[in-house]
């Protein structure tokens, strides 16, 4: 399609300004409240920097979840590397760790990234990024199998259940019935990733036995 006379010069530097600010905007006002003119004064551009850029509101999104995923896979892999846990599992706990905290420290972005309806579902980057983040469970899978955990299960749908658990222990903890845990502080109620490293625990020691039946 040919550019409007008016269109900005394209820039690396002028895209991830743009994203900045609409990660800010969403920040503030949610997802639904995306706005193209609100996102081109927060970075301080012409009113046609983000349509030039993105396309369009939905394209602004597809963007953030994209980056979203790509964070999501880093803060996963950091996780797994820091962990020194002696366990079979080790590697599936530490990645579910990893996801819960990017959840709960990025509530609007991750709110961004799992609301498809508002999403270009079919951006190759995005699925890329997507397929990466979920990679990095299924890779935690294969080298817990490996040393015997899981053992006689359907490497698939262990990484369905696992990824059940944390993400929707990261949804009720973020903004669900468990929402006030996220701020427990004292000896008696445990913090949000006390609760969600407990049930994990429980889910994990269960499946170190082989299935039964």
């Amino acid at each position: 399609m040919p550019r409007p006379p008016t269109d900005p010069p394209a820039s690396d530097g002028a895209r991830a300004a743009l994203l900045a600010a609409a990660e800010a905007e969403v920040a503030e006002g949610g997802s639904a409240a995306v706005s193209l003119r609100a996102i081109a004064r927060r970075a301080g551009v012409s009113h046609a920097a983000p349509a030039y850029h993105f396309g369009d509101k939905a394209g602004v999104r597809t963007a953030l979840a994209t980056e979203g995923f790509r964070r999501l896979t880093a803060a996963m892999r950091d996780a797994i590397a820091d962990s020194d846990a002696p366990t079979p599992a080790r590697e599936v706990q530490a990645a579910g760790m990893g996801y819960l905290r990017f959840a709960l420290d990025n509530p609007a972005l991750f709110d961004v990234m799992w609301r498809p309806s508002s999403l270009h579902r079919d951006d190759p980057d995005l699925r890329a990024r997507g397929d990466d983040a979920y990679a990095i469970l299924v890779d935690a899978i294969a080298a817990a199998q490996a040393r015997g955990w899981g053992d006689g299960r359907d490497a698939d749908l262990l990484a369905v259940l696992m990824w059940s658990w944390i993400h929707g222990m990261a949804t009720l903890l973020r903004d669900g019935p468990l929402a006030e845990q996220g701020d427990a502080q004292t000896a008696d109620t445990p913090s949000a990733e006390e609760l969600a490293r407990a049930v994990g625990r429980i889910l994990i020691d269960a499946l170190a036995a082989p299935p039964t039946g």
